[in-house]
């Protein structure tokens, strides 16, 4: 998704007859970096699951190599 955004800020054209033919519009940009936001919130909580996961089975006193 990163690939994609920064292909469309380099076809994006501030001139909107360029922008016309281009068919690439700021609003296109914009949504790719709203995916691209929700995309690393999603990966932020489930690396914040794993590491409770991770101290959850600490405290329980199960083997450390259970959580590899």
């Amino acid at each position: 998704m990163q690939r994609e955004l920064g292909v469309l800020d380099v076809q994006y054209y501030n001139d909107p007859v360029k922008g016309m033919q281009q068919g690439y519009s700021r609003s296109d940009i914009n949504e790719k970096t709203d995916k691209i936001e929700s995309k690393k919130q999603a990966i932020a909580a489930d690396q914040q699951a794993i590491a409770d996961a991770e101290d959850e089975l600490q405290k329980a006193g199960g083997d450390p190599g259970w959580a590899r």
